[in-house]
C-alpha cells in the first residue's frame, strides 16, 4: 500500500516555520495559514467544505426516529405499571 493509497488523503509536504525552528501540522496552522506563534504565512488557506445536504435530512431522520422511540418506551412503561 503506498502513501496515497491510505485514509485520508495524498501526503503532502510538512509546513516548517523557520522563526519558530519547527515542524507543524496543517491543522494546528491558523485558518489563514499561518503560524500560530509568530504569524508567518506557511501555507495557502485551505478551503473549507459545506456538510452535504442529505448529512442533514438524515439527522434530522435519526432524531424523529429516535424520539418516536422514546415515545414508545415511556407508553409501554406506564402500560406496564
Amino acid at each position: 500500500m503506498s502513501l496515497d493509497d491510505r485514509p485520508g488523503g495524498t501526503v503532502g509536504p510538512v509546513p516548517w516555520c523557520e522563526a519558530c525552528n519547527r515542524y507543524l501540522t496543517p491543522p494546528t496552522l491558523e485558518e489563514d495559514g499561518t503560524c500560530p506563534d509568530c504569524g508567518t504565512v506557511l501555507a495557502e488557506p485551505e478551503e473549507r467544505h459545506k456538510v452535504p445536504w442529505h448529512f442533514w435530512v438524515m439527522v434530522l431522520a435519526v432524531t424523529l426516529y429516535l424520539g418516536w422511540r422514546v415515545v414508545q418506551g415511556i407508553l409501554w412503561v406506564l402500560g406496564k405499571l
